[in-house]
């Protein structure tokens, strides 16, 4: 009787043995799954940062540029303006 026990003992142990090795092994794998996944989402983050970055430089240049030609525009209408006016001075006198 003693040496079933033993041997139940020992067949019950190697089991547990064999089923924690098992359950280790899924977890690894998962671990390394959720890795994985870490690794891709904290790409695809970098990857949307990089083009928000070129999207808003480029909004900056296109608004910069629109200002640039508003201010030449306004200038020019300016100078018209001026000289409308010292044609109208000289036509007045």
């Amino acid at each position: 009787m003693c040496r079933n026990l033993v041997r139940y003992g020992e067949q019950e142990l190697a089991s547990r043995v064999d089923t924690a090795a098992i359950k280790e092994n899924q977890y690894k794998h998962i671990l390394y799954l959720k890795e994985q996944q870490v690794t891709y989402y904290r790409s695809k983050c970098e990857t949307f940062l990089r083009e928000m970055d070129k999207l808003v430089s480029a909004k900056l240049s296109q608004r910069g540029s629109q200002i640039i030609y508003e201010l030449d525009l306004s200038n020019r209408e300016r100078r018209v303006l001026k000289d409308n006016i010292f044609l109208m001075e000289k036509m007045m006198r």
